[in-house]
């Protein structure tokens, strides 16, 4: 790796240097990397019966005092959500990201036997579209999901109480 690493460009060396780094902190980066399971996906998904309003210019327009004002225009999109996906061979990275959430005060919920740690925004705090991170283990995949209700979709999907994508007119 050393090697690579020094015919690369700067960001392999801040690499380079992120993994001693994790290595000082006895971080098992050979145990994290033999855990995974050689898979990755990630969706991104628009969910048309919820819409959040997306800025989109606006104008200026005399604000009656002599002034003017600018006028945000928005519209309505449907609202974004992210899924990812990781095969995992055990439970390693779970725990790891696990106590992670855990200092930072996530919750943990079950859900059909299933344990979701979700990180809430800070009380009072307006996020442009809804954001409550999820991650949850399903099967041997680590899901991190955008929102608590996106995971609990994704297990309804998994466990075929819904259709998900595939009952849709256009699939």
């Amino acid at each position: 790796v050393k090697a690579f690493i020094g015919r690369q460009p700067k960001w392999a060396r801040e690499l380079d240097s992120a993994l001693a780094e994790m290595e000082n902190d006895n971080v098992p980066i050979d145990e994290i990397l033999e855990s995974l399971g050689g898979e990755v996906g990630v969706s991104v998904v628009l969910n048309p019966d919820k819409t959040i309003k997306f800025p989109a210019g606006g104008e200026f327009e005399d604000d009656g005092q002599g002034g003017v004002r600018f006028v945000q225009e928005t519209i309505d999109l449907p609202e974004p959500g992210l899924v990812m996906a990781v095969k995992v061979k055990n439970d390693l990275l779970l725990q790891m990201i696990g106590s992670l959430l855990e200092a930072q005060g996530a919750e943990s919920t079950k859900v059909n036997g299933v344990e979701l740690m979700t990180l809430m925004p800070p009380p009072g705090e307006d996020t442009p579209f809804p954001l409550s991170p999820t991650v949850m283990k399903s099967g041997d995949y680590l899901i991190f999901t955008s929102t608590k209700e996106l995971a609990k979709e994704v297990m309804d999907t998994q466990s075929g109480k819904s259709t998900g994508l595939a009952g849709t007119a256009d699939f």
